[in-house]
């Protein structure tokens, strides 16, 4: 065996080896012929003072040290970190031998689970409560279970306010598949505390579902296409009720915005409400919290399907807005070539959403278009055109676009009116809403405008100078 400080190392388990992590080594340890332990080494190629690994080995050390005797944290037996490491006089800390989470829980009922993740966020509470520091290295790989209780390891990742950046600029920050969106390109205002939200959000899910990896992104409950995907009902036979509020508070933990996620005292309170023993049938409750989340529950449906509408009118808006921009220069062509007439650019229903009403699916329209019309009347006669583009989007995304020349012909006479309109010219395409190919379509289509703008010259060339051909009859 050899010897490192005052311990002797060897194999970690019966079945021999050690396990090897990214900067370092864990074997199993002996002192004097006591108890077998855990000893972490930093590997040889590390041990020099300055270097990342090994100013990371020694703030990991300092806050064991920091939350030593604090619940759910590693315990740290011993440690020797030298001011000037080498490989004859390496660091290295000494830990209790312990069980990974995922082995411990591979049979375990949701309640376990639930819980031994409920108490891994009260001490990351109390521990930024207290000392300040965020983890940002959460995943079931760095938890374990000792002497009954669910304890959090590898601390190599932390972070305190007021101590200097160590990763170099463009790295990410965090454990892969389980790394918060924001410290993939992280700032240096970059919030550890809601990033570690995110990934023991993640852990839970993993847990709890028994899946090897947590799925990418935010783990919605609406549409049903995608809930079905993250709802942990979908791998698990249990209740789907009973887990649902699991399914709405995993959703919020992996939010985006990392300002949208609950705290992680937050995060603990919720769960420690899901494991509360549910009341049986009749039994009054003085707990006002408690029935207010069920009215929560109850209207939370039908509040997500505003905000679902109302996502949906804004992105819509947004759409419309895109699109007057693509337009904005075939409206300055076309005010240039005729002086005469007012021309403008503006939203409204025309021909193209008329159209467009025949798709029932697609819910949200909007409709932009250039108003072409005479800045005096010819006559008795006005010829008036539009060019437009209509939009539809649909619940699930997709954005229906149709674009088209019109043209309206209007002959006035004592006390009647006759009306002509035509459609000279349209297209339309079905498209994924946000894409690159939902702008190439629309420039697509704004392109055809362009090639086709002949087509309502002639027209109204024909109707203003050529007294037209066959125009509407008056009513008799």
């Amino acid at each position: 065996m050899r010897k490192v400080g005052d311990w002797y190392i060897g194999d970690l388990s019966e079945e021999g080896g050690s396990a090897r992590g990214g900067n370092a080594e864990v074997f199993g340890a002996t002192k004097d012929g006591k108890a077998h332990v855990a000893l972490k080494l930093l590997h040889k190629s590390h041990n020099r003072a300055g270097s990342e690994p090994y100013e990371r080995f020694r703030r990991e050390v300092q806050a064991l040290e920091s939350l030593r005797g604090t619940r759910h944290v590693m315990p740290i037996l011993d440690h020797h970190v030298p001011e000037t490491p080498s490989a004859s006089d390496p660091a290295y800390y000494v830990m209790p031998i312990m069980e990974p989470v995922q082995k411990a829980v591979a049979d375990s009922a949701a309640q376990e689970i639930v819980a031994g993740i409920r108490d891994l966020a009260g001490m990351l509470a109390s521990v930024r409560e207290q000392h300040r520091f965020a983890h940002r290295d959460i995943k079931p790989d760095n938890i374990f279970v000792h002497q009954g209780e669910w304890v959090l390891g590898d601390w190599g990742l932390v972070k305190h306010p007021t101590m200097p950046a160590l990763t170099a600029a463009g790295r990410k920050i965090g454990p892969v598949y389980y790394i918060a969106p924001e410290m993939l390109n992280p700032q240096v205002s970059s919030d550890g505390y809601a990033a570690d939200v995110h990934s023991l959000a993640k852990t839970l899910w993993v847990l709890l579902t028994g899946q090897n990896y947590p799925l990418p992104g935010p783990y919605f409950t609406h549409p049903e296409r995608l809930s079905r995907v993250y709802s942990v009902a979908s791998y698990v036979g249990v209740d789907a009720d009973r887990l649902k509020p699991l399914d709405w508070l995993l959703e919020h933990a992996t939010d985006m915005d990392p300002s949208r996620r609950p705290s992680m005292s937050e995060f603990a309170t919720e769960l420690n409400a899901w494991l509360a023993p549910t009341r049986t049938e009749g039994e009054p409750s003085r707990d006002v919290t408690a029935l207010a989340r069920e009215i929560v529950a109850a209207t939370r449906p039908a509040v997500q399907e505003i905000d679902s509408r109302e996502e949906r009118r804004r992105l819509s808006q947004e759409l419309r807005a895109t699109v007057q921009t693509k337009l904005r220069p075939l409206e300055e062509k076309v005010r240039a070539l005729l002086p005469t007439f007012n021309v403008g650019l503006g939203s409204g229903e025309g021909a193209g959403a008329n159209h467009l009403k025949r798709h029932a699916e697609y819910r949200y329209h909007q409709q932009v278009g250039i108003s072409v019309q005479p800045r005096a009347l010819h006559g008795t006669a006005s010829a008036t055109a539009s060019i437009e583009i209509a939009l539809g989007l649909s619940d699930d995304d997709m954005v229906f676009i149709e674009a088209g020349h019109y043209s309206l012909f209007r002959v006035e006479a004592e006390n009647a009116e006759a009306v002509e309109s035509r459609c000279l010219w349209d297209s339309h395409q079905e498209v994924r809403c946000g894409t690159p190919m939902m702008l190439e379509t629309m420039d697509d289509l704004v392109l055809g405008l362009v090639s086709n703008l002949p087509l309502l010259m002639r027209e109204l060339h024909r109707r203003v100078c050529m007294g037209g051909e066959d125009p509407p009859s008056l009513p008799g």
